[in-house]
């Protein structure tokens, strides 16, 4: 909650406090949630995310607790740009009436795309003289609260080193009657005249065609979630994959790419167990995260798969004051059958978010890893910036902003059992370790300039950043 709120919530509660006290009273009885700028996002969507509900009884500590944690998981939904709970009225009986004023976000966004194919900046600008033909374009169309309900719907059309065509739509709950149960399906194509092929010295290998495409893939993915309650989530998906080359994959650049066959098709079923207590999911500075799913690819249907896996990914933040703060990630993969995958199939560490700091040119393949970040961050700076005129949509007029200084250690390990001779880090403790300067804006944008160093004594500055739409 902001200070100015807490103040005035505590100039304007106190006399009621002092009052209750005296007569022993210290607890409020919740009579009435009031919302207010509400257009098209239904109440029940606010509703759900509030620890509390009309009829509960706080004491005055628990409530000020309460108001900030339904102000951090309202901002959480990504539904509002503004976000502000305060006391309504209170009656001289402690019952107290309890307003919640938001202000919606713009919900549909067309976006064009121009990424990177690679896995970061520095592989895409440093190792491939940033090549523009290492590059996707195209448009992703993204629909936020399309019915009201927090559902979320995405097209995406794109060109460049990867042909792709992927839609995607996610409802949070079914009906006004049962909110707690979520409904997730996606649908991808994708062509590839680019390919990695191998993994030799920890680093890929690719191959361009212009004439053909080498690498084709296919997926459907249906899912169900299950809310159990405001922080626990559990989810059931079933999925089909196809995965197709073309014949010079297999004779001239990787035997094993999958595992001897022009494709490979299998069905998979996965369960997710989410547990989430953070502040602020784009940058938190309390609370715990904790992701933990088994996926069993193949289930009979083709004998082309026939894998099963343990994930595993803990988040811990510990703040000691309005500035400094302590994150800390363990993260890790373990392969319970010990079957060999096809080569697309074993990527682990280097991917996505899935790295070690300080190995952003390098790939560790395997089944099995484990690796832990410990970040500290200082806020140097915490201010407002007003674009006025400049910005059309009034939502986005005040830009928060967030600069943070953040010292690193990582420490990770990898293990594959068919590792190629040259990939030395297999089975091989990998630490890293620098500094780094974190640039946050609005709520959910995220830059980090960071310097590392590993193990090989190489040092560089690195480039990542988050922007969610």
């Amino acid at each position: 909650m902001h200070p100015k709120t807490i103040s005035i919530f505590l100039i304007v509660i106190f006399p009621f406090l002092f009052t209750g006290l005296v007569s022993g009273q210290s607890d409020f009885e919740l009579r009435y949630i009031e919302l207010e700028g509400l257009k098209k996002c239904k109440p029940q969507v606010v509703l759900r995310e509030l620890p509390f509900m009309e009829g509960d009884q706080l004491n005055q500590v628990a409530l000020l607790e309460a108001f900030q944690e339904a102000e951090d998981r309202l901002r959480n939904t990504g539904l509002f740009s503004s976000v502000e709970l305060s006391i309504g009225s209170i009656s001289a009986d402690n019952q107290v009436d309890v307003k919640v004023e938001v202000v919606e976000a713009w919900y549909p966004y067309l976006i064009p795309v121009f990424e990177l194919a690679d896995r970061n900046f520095n592989v895409w600008f440093v190792e491939y003289n940033h090549d523009f033909k290492r590059t996707n374009y195209g448009l992703h169309f993204y629909h936020y609260n399309v019915s009201g309900r927090g559902d979320r719907y995405e097209l995406l059309v794109q060109q460049g080193f990867t042909h792709k065509y992927e839609t995607e739509y996610y409802a949070p709950f079914l009906s006004s009657k049962n909110k707690d149960l979520g409904l997730f399906v996606n649908a991808l194509y994708t062509n590839n005249s680019d390919l990695n092929y191998a993994t030799v010295d920890n680093q890929q290998l690719f191959h361009r065609d212009v004439d053909r495409f080498l690498f084709s893939r296919r997926r459907l993915i249906v899912g169900l979630e299950n809310r159990n309650s405001i922080y626990l989530s559990q989810g059931l998906t079933f999925g089909f994959y196809k995965y197709m080359i073309d014949p010079y994959v297999e004779n001239n650049l990787n035997a094993d790419f999958l595992l001897g066959r022009s494709q490979q098709r299998f069905f998979t079923i996965a369960y997710n167990l989410k547990l989430d207590k953070r502040d602020e999911r784009p940058y938190p500075m309390a609370g715990y995260y904790l992701n933990a799913g088994l996926v069993k690819e193949g289930i009979g249907v083709f004998d082309e798969s026939d894998n099963l896996s343990l994930r595993l990914d803990y988040k811990k933040y510990q703040q000691f004051s309005e500035r400094l703060s302590l994150a800390f990630r363990v993260f890790g993969d373990y392969g319970i059958q010990r079957n060999r995958p096809s080569f697309f199939q074993n990527r682990l560490l280097g991917y996505q978010d899935r790295y070690i700091r300080g190995y952003e040119y390098y790939v560790v393949d395997g089944l099995d890893a484990l690796v832990t970040q410990a970040d500290l961050r200082f806020k140097l700076f915490d201010r407002d910036f007003n674009w006025g005129k400049l910005m059309f949509l009034e939502s986005y007029r005040i830009m928060p902003y967030q600069i943070f200084v953040v010292p690193f250690l990582d420490m990770g390990y990898a293990r594959d059992p068919w590792a190629a001779a040259s990939n030395t880090f297999n089975e091989r403790f990998l630490p890293g370790y620098g500094i780094g300067v974190n640039f946050r804006l609005y709520y959910d944008k995220v830059f980090r300039f960071e310097w590392s160093r590993n193990v090989l004594g190489e040092m560089g500055f690195y480039l990542h950043w988050d922007l969610r739409v």
